[in-house]
């Protein structure tokens, strides 16, 4: 039995890689006239192999005649380190990123000029990269949700415009990343912020201004107490008539004492008058009288001073007590139980003086001091 066998054998010259320069490959030569001196060497590819840091720019060029369809093939298998110079192969630039790995450069010639096709070996490291891509070709679809990093994304990429507006959630901000820098003057408005997160911790010292606070947001509760809600520092006194007069006038807000077991105190100093008319002095609450000169009610000459303390002990009741003070005579006291009062309405609180004979100035009230006691 015979066995015939047939191999092709595609011969390929090494080609060795130097620190730079010219390498020429021969295409051949052909003379149309006389063929029969045309030569060819019969070397369709070359391997350029070595390992080479380039001192200047590295090219191989085609020697020979340049025949229609000839083609040659130039496999790289060299490792070479460029540091800023280039590698052309038939006047195609080579890719810095291709120059360590393996490709195949297929070098047709098309009657005019050389066409360089270069073929990456794929099973390599790094043959895609940024310049690999087209502009629009990676989609949101292509990409991973685990792969899209912090480290992958520059701070000037994320941009309003990228974000949907219900995507930024408070889980996926880190509290040390909200700084003052990124953040507009004026994005940071009062329906942004809870208030339960403005906490004392969060506030420097000096940022709470005057300026910065609405007056309908101080409310008592905010206040520490005691708390001064009125006062008076300048001598009131009757005219000359005979009628109970208004020497100093305070109306406590509705609902302002809104707890059981909250009072308000009154403090009331003053002069009467030296004469021996009768004057009567009051401290009310509403229409009720807590203090009053009833012991002495022709004081001649002397300094008085009221104080009047109220509890609330329901809506529409409260507790209070008042001591009246003419010079070193003794108190006149009043105590007055669940007198009615409704805390949800405004109530006036007075300071009254009448005269027996209608004389100026017969009672005077200096100092008024009302305060809330919680």
């Amino acid at each position: 039995m015979s066995i015939y066998a047939s191999t092709k054998t595609v011969l390929a010259g090494n080609v060795s890689l130097t620190t730079g320069g010219t390498v020429t490959l021969s295409t051949g030569t052909y003379d149309v006239s006389a063929p029969a001196s045309s030569l060819f060497d019969g070397i369709l590819a070359y391997r350029v192999v070595g390992t080479q840091t380039l001192a200047s720019n590295f090219s191989i060029s085609p020697d020979g005649n340049e025949i229609y369809n000839a083609q040659i093939t130039v496999m790289w298998e060299a490792a070479c380190t460029p540091s800023g110079n280039t590698v052309t192969i038939f006047g195609q630039a080579v890719p810095e990123e291709l120059l360590d790995k393996d490709f195949h450069a297929v070098c047709t010639y098309d009657g005019s000029a050389w066409k360089v096709v270069l073929l990456a070996d794929w099973a390599a490291t790094s043959i895609v990269n940024t310049n690999r891509l087209e502009d629009a070709s990676v989609t949101t679809a292509k990409i991973v949700d685990a792969n899209v990093t912090t480290a992958k994304v520059a701070d000037a990429n994320i941009t309003a415009a990228k974000l949907a507006a219900d995507s930024v959630e408070t889980a996926k901000i880190l509290d040390a990343n909200v700084t003052a820098a990124k953040l507009a003057s004026d994005s940071v408005t009062t329906v942004k912020i809870l208030d339960a997160n403005v906490t004392a911790a969060k506030l420097a010292s000096d940022a709470v201004e005057t300026a910065k606070i609405k007056d309908g947001n101080i409310t008592k509760q905010k206040i520490a107490k005691p708390q001064r809600i009125y006062s008076k520092y300048s001598d009131t006194g009757t005219t000359a008539v005979t009628t109970e007069e208004a020497l100093a006038t305070y109306t406590l807000p509705a609902g302002y004492v809104a707890n059981d077991g909250e009072s308000i105190r009154i403090t009331a100093t003053g002069t009467f008058a030296a004469n021996t008319h009768v004057k009567t002095l009051k401290v009310k609450v509403g229409t009720t009288v807590y203090a009053t000169n009833a012991v002495t009610t022709s004081p001649n000459a002397k300094d008085w001073k009221a104080e009047v303390v109220i509890t609330r002990s329901g809506a529409t009741s409260a507790v209070g007590h008042g001591i009246m003070f003419v010079d070193a005579t003794a108190p006149d006291y009043t105590s007055v139980d669940k007198s009615g009062i409704t805390w949800a309405n405004a109530n006036d609180i007075t300071v009254t003086g009448q005269n027996g004979t209608a004389t100026v100035n017969d009672t005077v009230c200096g100092l008024v001091l009302i305060e809330h006691l919680a």
